[in-house]
């Protein structure tokens, strides 16, 4: 089995990419194999119609859906930014949905979320859920 984990924060020391790092990790040592990803891999400019029409899909939205194409499913580790989805991961989503079809069709996803808060993130997680299940992905987390 293959597995997708990536953190979608951009700071380097983010908590959240120490538990993407840890989930890697637990992931490997149970025999999946894994691809851990760092979201910067995935450059994408802010979602467009305009550049779309022009210029097609990116090609970091590109390798984005191939990598959640190549797996049989995605941990997602993201931040909460002011009760809600960081924006660039809700950015990526949105590249995303131009694909078609939908890469994420059918893939099993788990969401997870590190903050020093009481809720630990999980606002944006619940906000992340509905684009997702829209573009078939199978949600756990």
């Amino acid at each position: 089995m293959r597995i997708l984990v990536f953190a979608a924060s951009l700071r380097r020391d983010s908590l959240n990419k120490k538990l993407a790092i840890l989930i890697a990790r637990k992931l490997s040592a149970a025999s999946a194999e894994v691809d851990y990803a760092d979201f910067r891999e995935f450059e994408m400019p802010v979602f467009d119609g305009d550049l779309e029409a022009n210029d097609g899909i990116p090609n970091g939205t590109r390798e984005f859906g191939d990598r959640i194409l190549a797996s049989d499913g995605v941990v997602i580790v993201s931040p909460e930014y002011n009760f809600g989805v960081p924006g660039p991961l809700k950015n990526a989503v949105d590249w995303l949905s131009r694909i078609r079809p939908y890469p994420t069709i059918g893939k099993v996803g788990f969401l997870a979320s590190a903050a020093p808060g009481v809720v630990g993130g999980a606002r944006g997680l619940i906000a992340l859920r509905p684009s997702l299940s829209f573009m078939g992905m199978w949600l756990a987390g």
